[in-house]
């Protein structure tokens, strides 16, 4: 699977008013807390120490980071650019999650009430592009999918 051929995160338009305050608000998942770790907890944390081979890719930038390097509860992990790389799944995670947000503002006239509402437009992109080479998991596809599209 192509991480570059993914969608990233919600694209949608943020919608800030012209007057006042500019508040965002989004609602808090519902967590369930349990005092005793559960299974599902384990087989996440299992999953997330799997090894797989990925390789981030060269830059154009001749000031671009190399290697690049993300972390994970306090462990770094270095990438070489170019290079194929067995890690563990938790550091390929840390890559798919960065990646920078940029916002373009748009201006819009509502034509029904002539407010004018200004609209910031999301732009996303993998900070460290990478491909996964080898994941000998069959879950690994569908993980990466959905890490990708995660806000």
């Amino acid at each position: 699977m192509e991480p570059l051929e993914q969608k990233l995160g919600n694209d949608s338009p943020v919608i800030l008013p012209v007057t006042g305050d500019a508040v965002l608000e989004r609602e808090a998942p519902d967590i369930e807390r349990s005092g005793v770790m559960n299974q599902q907890w384990i087989d996440d944390m299992k999953f997330m120490e799997e090894p797989l081979t990925v390789m981030v890719h060269e830059s154009l930038d001749e000031y671009a980071e190399n290697p690049v390097r993300v972390g994970n509860n306090g462990t770094n992990q270095a990438f070489l650019r170019g290079e194929p790389i067995e890690v563990k799944r938790k550091f390929v995670y840390a890559l798919a999650k960065a990646r920078p947000i940029s916002y373009a503002q748009d201006l819009h006239i509502n034509q029904a009430n002539g407010e004018v509402v200004q609209r910031m437009l999301p732009r996303r992109a993998l900070k460290y592009p990478f491909s996964v080479v080898a994941d000998a998991n069959p879950n690994g596809a569908a993980w990466l999918k959905k890490v990708l599209q995660e806000d």
